[in-house]
């Protein structure tokens, strides 16, 4: 997010076909997560209500979508059009 030197490192997490994979990951503020659509179905990624901060990427079956984090806190967040697929960021700080 912006210009200028990253500091923090990236972590992938795959969208798939009713899952994210890994559904949880812990990470150091600064530091990137990256959602990859390997998925035949239209997925998005949304940040549920209580979120430390909203983010949302578009609905899409490819391509990526990466948020920084920078605020210490639990993202939980969610596919809108199915919402039994969950995922959670841990952000240590």
């Amino acid at each position: 997010m912006g210009a200028g030197a990253a500091t923090g490192t990236t972590v992938q997490v795959r969208v798939l076909d009713m899952k994210f994979d890994p559904a949880v990951v812990t990470i150091s503020p600064g530091d990137t997560v990256e959602w990859v659509w390997e998925a035949s179905l239209p997925h998005d990624v949304a940040s549920m209500e209580g979120a430390p901060v909203a983010f949302a990427s578009e609905l899409q079956t490819s391509g990526t979508y990466a948020q920084t984090f920078e605020t210490a806190g639990v993202y939980d967040y969610t596919c809108t059009p199915h919402p039994q697929m969950t995922g959670q960021v841990i952000v240590e700080g």
